[in-house]
Parts: C-alpha cells; sequence; structure tokens
C-alpha cells in the first residue's frame, strides 16, 4: 500500500473501479448529460482523497486541528455531497418513471405498445419536455421499457441505489436546508458542524434524524457507497 492511501482505495483500485465508472454501470444512465455529472463528481472525489490524505498527515503531525486546511476540505466536501445528492435524485426519478411506464404498457396489447411509446416521444417534442438532441435516447431509454430483463435491471439498480441515496438525503438535509429529516422543518443539531475523521481525514457529519437520535458519516463513507454500486449491476439497458 503506498504512503496514505487508506484500504478502502486500494481495494477499489484494485477492482478497476471508479466513482464514473459504478455510475455508468447503472442502468439508465447513457444519458450524455448524466455522465458529464458522473465525471465532474469523479474529479473532484479524487481530488478530495488526496487533500483528505494531506489533511490527516498534518492533523497527525500538529497534532492540533489545522483549521486553515480542514475548512477548505469541509467546504469542497459538503458541495460534492450536494453533488452527489442531486445526481442520485435525478437517476431515481428517472428510474421510477421508466418503471411506471413499463407497468402502463405491460397493461396494453402487444400492437399497441410501440404506438403508445410513439406518441410519447412526438409529445415531449411538441410541448419541449426534451431537447431535440436528446429525442433519440429518449425513445431508446422508452423502448427498453418492453424489454422484461431491462426492467429487472432497472427495479435492481433501484433498490441498490435506495441505501446510499437515503444516507445522502439525511446529510444533505441537515448540511443544506439545516433541518431534521422528514420533520416537517424541524431544525438540525449542529447543522453543518464537521470533524476530522481520525482514519481517513474525510469529514464527519453527525447526522440529526430526529427523536434524540444521531447518525455518524463521512464524506468517504458517501464515495465507497456510490464506489459499490458498480459491483455487479448491468450496463445500461443490459440484461441483470
Amino acid at each position: 500500500m503506498s504512503e496514505g492511501e487508506i484500504p478502502e482505495e486500494q481495494e477499489l483500485a484494485a477492482q478497476g473501479l471508479t466513482l464514473v465508472g459504478a455510475l455508468h454501470s447503472l442502468p439508465l444512465f447513457d444519458d450524455i448529460f448524466l455522465r458529464f455529472q458522473a465525471q465532474n463528481l469523479d474529479i473532484v472525489d479524487q481530488y478530495l482523497r488526496q487533500l483528505e490524505r494531506e489533511l490527516l498527515d498534518r492533523h497527525m503531525e500538529q497534532d492540533t486541528t489545522p483549521t486553515a486546511q480542514a475548512m477548505v476540505v469541509s467546504a469542497l466536501s459538503q458541495l460534492w455531497v450536494f453533488g452527489v445528492y442531486e445526481l442520485l435524485r435525478t437517476w431515481r426519478q428517472r428510474a421510477r418513471e421508466f418503471l411506471e411506464l413499463a407497468e402502463e404498457l405491460s397493461r396494453l396489447p402487444e400492437d399497441k405498445q410501440q404506438r403508445a411509446i410513439e406518441d410519447r416521444v412526438e409529445r415531449a417534442r411538441r410541448k419541449g419536455v426534451v431537447d431535440t438532441i436528446a429525442l433519440e435516447p429518449y425513445k431508446r431509454e422508452l423502448q427498453y421499457s418492453l424489454d422484461p430483463a431491462a426492467v429487472s435491471a432497472v427495479r435492481t439498480a433501484r433498490d441498490r441505489v435506495q441505501t446510499v441515496f437515503r444516507k445522502t438525503e439525511a446529510l444533505r438535509m441537515n448540511l443544506a436546508k439545516h433541518e431534521i429529516p422528514r420533520a416537517s422543518g424541524a431544525r438540525a443539531r449542529a447543522p453543518g458542524y464537521a470533524r476530522i475523521d481520525p482514519t481517513s481525514g474525510s469529514m464527519s457529519w453527525e447526522i440529526d434524524l430526529g427523536n434524540r437520535v444521531v447518525d455518524s458519516i463521512t464524506r468517504l463513507d458517501i464515495s465507497s457507497a456510490v464506489h459499490s454500486l458498480g459491483r455487479g449491476v448491468p450496463p445500461s439497458g443490459e440484461a441483470a
């Protein structure tokens, strides 16, 4: 193991897994603009991992908090979490709409299913819901809904994403809205306050879940959970 490298990073490197690769492996992720977002998150993730190693080294050398350095890592970490949340939220919405369409089409006679897809694409074009450049990818996505294997893959991926999304959502509620998740605007305790994780240098937050329940999570926990989505999830449009 190289100096400063943590076991999780070594494991990911050995398996050839990257954050962008894990996200690209999700079905319905062949949209080029989703891929751009994933690439940006991957770039920042790698940069933050380096900053976190440097922060941990400095923290251990000084035996005190290097405040200025920690503030930079904390600020970038929060923005990265917001980006992960928005990307996963967007993908989950598309997965939900995809599964709803698949259910709707399954109730139609086979000779009317294709016509229903064509009508939906035409409505999207007329109303400007989907940009012209994205119409063909949108149509391909709708076509996947006729394939039982593709539907199964999306359903499986949706379930796999659920855990990391809920964790990221709860953290985002604390950091961005200063609220407790699903608590009607109740204010979170010490929102945004973070410490340096003693094993990785990653920012560690306490998430107020309400009813005096507090969870602890690091930015690296979120990153590792997103990486794990690439294990066993089939590529876009392919069967599980």
